[in-house]
């Protein structure tokens, strides 16, 4: 079993003192693992980065990369951009996340409809499949 890097349990947001928008939210990032926050529009995904990156500020602790809206780089793609560069970018993300060891924290968000275009990448697959978080309903 790999070392755990981040280990975050029951995180809640509440907003104004009164509206509950997360509640009992865990997740741990293991040594050579990402962590993807799937679910819907509104779901949580970037109050849950947000809530795990406050927590951290202020720690000397490894470099966190956070990406909000992965599916991004595919629309982006759909849209006309580069397929090579996209494929830089996956295959440098796993490579980070397989290699860098406890100096690296990775956490993406992801919309749950963008799963299926993630599968096309075998690295990234693997990675998801040992380290995602369904949020929303």
């Amino acid at each position: 079993m790999s070392n755990i890097l981040l280990n975050v349990n029951g995180i809640e947001v509440i907003y104004n003192h009164v509206i509950l928008v997360l509640k009992g939210v865990s997740l741990q990032v293991p040594e050579g693992g990402v962590v993807a926050l799937l679910g819907g529009n509104g779901a949580g995904k970037t109050t849950t980065l947000r809530a795990v990156s406050n927590l951290l500020a202020g720690q000397a602790n490894p470099l966190l990369l956070v990406i909000d809206q992965f599916e991004e780089i595919f629309t982006y793609v759909a849209h006309g951009g580069d397929q090579a560069a996209l494929e830089r970018f996956i295959s440098n993300l796993t490579d980070a996340a397989a290699n860098g060891g406890e100096s690296i924290r990775i956490v993406i968000t992801l919309r749950a409809d963008f799963v299926d275009r993630c599968l096309a990448f075998p690295a990234l697959s693997r990675l998801l499949e040992e380290g995602q978080i369904l949020l929303g309903k």
